[in-house]
């Protein structure tokens, strides 16, 4: 099969001139490297708003998975529940972005390792959980709703003061973590 257009990278190579050294090298002297000029990061992380304060703070409150779990689905599901915590709490993105790319801060519950990664809403390593398939896609809106809406009433519960207490640990948190 042929080609109407040539590829791309061959034009490329074609067009750019050779690469010359600006002076020859003597034996046994090292080549010079200098760092690669870039631009702005385009990463997902820098792209999302972030707000490190009230992740903090959402790291410090009890994981909300067992009682949204029961103020969503009622008594209706029978014997599947999603069991007892186990392990530190972690932030859960649990915003509407399409895709696997994360959500802002601001859209994020506390949930501990068992409910977020093992078995739980994320379906990290074992897949998710029995008791979250079992909700349905309406319900799983739902429960994710009702952990970002607990979590956004107990950050605004706070006073001025109190979130920024917050913002200034989680400053703190990051110039340790650069100078170490």
């Amino acid at each position: 099969m042929k080609r109407s257009t040539p590829l791309r990278s061959f034009t490329r190579l074609q067009s750019r001139a050779p690469i010359r050294a600006s002076k020859p090298l003597s034996h046994g002297e090292p080549m010079r490297r200098t760092r690669m000029k870039r631009g702005q990061s385009k990463t997902a992380h820098a792209r999302r708003a972030r707000n490190y304060g009230r992740m903090l703070f959402v790291r410090s409150l009890p994981c909300g998975v067992p009682d949204a779990f029961f103020i969503v689905a009622g008594v209706g599901l029978g014997d599947i529940s999603p069991g007892i915590c186990g392990g530190r709490i972690e932030c859960m993105h649990l915003g509407k972005r399409a895709g696997w790319r994360r959500c802002s801060d601001d859209e994020t519950a506390p949930g501990c390792v068992k409910h977020h990664r093992l078995n739980g809403i994320d379906g990290g390593v074992g897949g998710h959980g029995k008791w979250y398939v079992a909700l349905g896609v309406d319900g799983q809106r739902a429960l994710k709703d009702e952990l970002v809406s607990q979590a956004t009433k107990a950050w605004e519960s706070l006073s001025e003061a109190g979130q920024r207490h917050w913002h200034e640990l989680a400053a703190a948190q990051f110039a340790e973590l650069r100078s170490a």
